[in-house]
């Protein structure tokens, strides 16, 4: 199973690079002149399922990258160059292994609900850490609930003590994090989130601070899905 989804991660980003999307993405006629050279790519790393790929398929992958498109755009608006933009989400979402949809999404979350904390750069590589810190810890299926409970905090503005406490309790790497990083105990923590002066620059700062640990941990989970596939 593991060496199917890298496969099929492989025939994915080989046929973004060829039809070489972006906000201007290319037509459908673009993509039907390149699609021998990546059925061929696809027939060799998916064996028969490369083979039966379809300009219907092409098609739809075209439409959900433009609705994901669209959706960034709407959150980004006047924040900066669009196809610079999604390719700065669509990269992180490669190196996290994780689909564009989700990563967008993410990343959109964080810029509507505090602009100010969270300028486009800041927003993808806080969501890519978490990612990351997540899958590192092999907690991949938690990523939308960890997410979740962030992004609330960061459109509040702070962390209130119903959130600390979900936090705590299904994702305690992430509150070990902002321990280590507030230089604060639990107790301490839990007192300031319901005094209300947890805030979410302290659970950003705790996220950006841990960055080469999550780094690591992430490499090693990378350097055991290779040993797998060898």
């Amino acid at each position: 199973r593991i060496v199917n989804l890298m496969a099929q991660s492989t025939v994915l980003n080989e046929f973004f690079n060829i039809i070489s999307f972006k906000t201007d993405q290319a037509s459908l006629a673009q993509a039907q002149s390149a699609i021998t050279s990546f059925k061929s790519l696809a027939t060799k790393v998916l064996g028969t399922l490369g083979a039966g790929l379809s300009l219907s398929w092409v098609k739809n992958i075209t439409e959900e990258f433009s609705g994901i498109n669209d959706a960034i755009r709407g959150a980004t608006e006047g924040l900066g160059e669009q196809s610079e933009i999604q390719k700065k989400i669509l990269d992180s979402a490669q190196e996290c292994r994780e689909s564009y949809g989700k990563m967008a999404g993410y990343v959109d979350d964080l810029v509507v609900k505090n602009k100010t904390l969270f300028p486009i750069d800041d927003a993808v590589k806080f969501t890519s850490l978490v990612e990351k810190l997540e899958k590192g810890s092999g907690k991949s299926n938690n990523i939308g609930t960890t997410m979740g409970l962030l992004s609330k905090a960061m459109s509040a503005g702070n962390v209130d003590k119903n959130t600390f406490s979900q936090l705590y309790e299904k994702a305690p790497e992430v509150a070990e994090l902002i321990e280590k990083s507030a230089g604060k105990s639990k107790t301490q923590l839990e007192a300031m989130a319901k005094a209300g002066t947890l805030s979410a620059a302290t659970v950003k700062k705790a996220i950006l601070d841990a960055e080469d640990d999550i780094q690591r941990k992430f490499g090693e989970v990378d350097l055991s899905i290779t040993d797998a596939i060898t």
